[in-house]
């Protein structure tokens, strides 16, 4: 099955200071966090935002080597970074994402624990609370439709950087069978071994799990190409 969530390191290093000295610096334009709330719960944040493209782009660039996003999120699209900075008092009250944002939405922590106290990213998992608070250039990507919220920041500042990813596998049934089917595969290692009969080649329960893994995704990206197809006729003839 499918992890509800999962924490690993995402960012470099050196990619992590360079993205620390964007975000603290002098010019960075913050915003008033409720800017962007979608619900039309006022005041449901006490934090500020801020949106830049260049720091996208890097945590992009490691995120594509990110094994276990890749393999579980099987992402078709990653968008909408919003950096956000609360200092002492601040907080992002309970709240659920906006569905149309994806599948999956990914926290990442941009400085270390120990310079703030507080700011746990809470999540209710199955009726369990789990407490959130990675260490910097690490980030904990769940289920976009878990409640959750980020408690008080009670001293120090905390950053952190939030954005969403949209599934290849909409269904979250068939999305569980293609990581079970991958899970399954991995235990078949074909050891390298070549075939010069296609007949054996497809009789080999490695590759008969890869083709059903391949026409799964073949299956949803032709959805998606007609959907949208549709989508655009549709919105031309009004």
């Amino acid at each position: 099955m499918i992890p509800n969530y999962f924490c690993r390191k995402i960012l470099s290093e050196d990619k992590l200071n360079h993205i620390r000295k964007l975000i603290t610096a002098k010019d960075v334009n913050w915003q008033d966090g409720n800017l962007t709330a979608t619900n039309g719960i006022l005041p449901q944040k006490k934090l500020l935002e801020t949106f830049n493209k260049d720091v996208f782009s890097i945590i992009i660039s490691d995120l594509d080597k990110d094994n276990q996003f890749n393999f579980i999120v099987m992402p078709d699209k990653t968008s909408n970074l919003i950096i956000s900075k609360i200092t002492e008092g601040g907080y992002y009250g309970c709240h659920l994402d906006d569905e149309f944002n994806g599948n999956y939405s990914t926290t990442i922590f941009l400085n270390e624990p120990n310079e703030y106290v507080g700011g746990e990213l809470q999540l209710l998992i199955n009726g369990n609370l789990k407490n959130i608070k990675l260490k910097a250039g690490w980030g904990v990507t769940y289920e976009t439709g878990i409640p959750h919220q980020v408690l008080d920041v009670t001293e120090g500042v905390r950053y952190a950087g939030v954005f969403w990813s949209t599934s290849i596998i909409s269904d979250p049934f068939l999305r569980n069978m293609y990581h079970s089917l991958a899970n399954i595969q991995r235990k078949l290692n074909p050891k390298d071994k070549i075939y010069t009969n296609l007949k054996e080649f497809a009789d080999d329960p490695f590759h008969e799990i890869e083709m059903l893994k391949k026409n799964i995704i073949r299956r949803y990206k032709w959805e998606t190409l007609f959907y949208l197809e549709i989508v655009g006729k549709h919105s031309k003839s009004l």
